[in-house]
């Protein structure tokens, strides 16, 4: 009877060490923040021969890159042009510039394939993007190079809509994705024109809805170099960077949309074909979004 006892006793031991020890290492998976955000995933990164590798579509789509999957070979082609090409247990990857050179380049450990998902190691993503990548808790920690203004970074951009009942502001995080917005908001910018009406200046940088009668507020993105400033009322203070997008709700064919620069005091008519990329790139922002405000009924 003692003998029994004694086996039960170390088998209760075993059990309660072996349950620490699972529990210790679901407890603590291996995240990827990116400008101090977690990127969000499915799957963790893993480890191969002392190295890290990193889910390869997770990572380069959260730093502006478009990934794709065909005959068995991964390929990311980042906003330079650069593209990139992999596959499972190649010790080499392929890349093509974007002016059409191209070359192989040996890689540390192979790409490999888990849970359904391509990774590659993460120092080839570090120096393909040009980002720092940092260890820290058990977590990789990436930071991107971020849009300069007038020498300030562009680090947290402010999106208002203005629906027909209120209104909602959210903030959007991420180095790579707010580079990619600002520069389809320049490319939006079409033709320069004169103001609407006179005080057209005064009632945009007081978020008027109205700018005249014709031109109702519709959209606004505003860049900050730090945290966004959205006080009472979902009133915004000024960003490095601000720019206010008004439809024209007059008579059809007498007028259109535009846009106007804060900053630059110029307004312009809008480009149609970069304002709905840019509607896309905003509604497919690669870290999750932050909401500051909403009146919106």
């Amino acid at each position: 009877m003692g003998y029994s006892l004694k086996i039960m006793r170390v088998l209760a031991a075993a059990l309660i060490l072996s349950a620490l020890c699972c529990g210790q290492a679901l407890a603590a998976p291996l995240s990827v923040y990116l400008d101090g955000h977690v990127i969000p995933s499915d799957v963790a990164p893993i480890a191969r021969n002392g190295r890290t590798l990193a889910p390869l579509r997770t990572v380069s789509s959260a730093l502006g890159a478009t990934v794709m999957w065909k005959d068995g070979e991964a390929s990311i082609k980042t906003a330079a042009g650069d593209k990139l090409r992999f596959k499972p247990g190649e010790p080499s990857f392929v890349l093509e510039t974007a002016d059409g050179a191209r070359e192989t380049r040996a890689l540390d450990v192979p790409a490999a394939m888990s849970d359904g998902r391509i990774f590659v190691p993460l120092r080839v993503i570090a120096e393909t993007f040009d980002v720092k990548a940092a260890y820290q808790d058990g977590n990789v920690l990436l930071s991107s190079t971020p849009q300069y203004v007038d020498g300030q970074p562009l680090t947290t951009l402010a999106y208002y809509r203005k629906m027909t009942l209120g209104g909602y502001w959210t903030a959007y995080y991420g180095n790579a994705d707010i580079a990619i917005v600002y520069q389809l908001v320049q490319a939006v910018k079409q033709q320069e024109i004169p103001a609407p009406v006179e005080n057209a200046a005064a009632l945009a940088a007081d978020s008027n809805i109205y700018v005249g009668e014709n031109y109702y507020l519709s959209d606004e993105f505003r860049f900050y170099s730090g945290k966004a400033l959205i006080g009472e009322w979902g009133k915004a203070e000024p960003g490095v960077a601000n720019y206010l997008i008004y439809s024209w709700v007059g008579k059809p064919g007498e007028g259109s949309d535009v846009i106007y620069d804060m900053a630059q005091d110029k307004w312009y008519t809008v480009n149609e074909d970069a304002r709905g990329k840019l509607w896309e790139k905003k509604n497919d922002m690669n870290l999750p979004a932050e909401e500051l405000y909403s009146d919106y009924a």
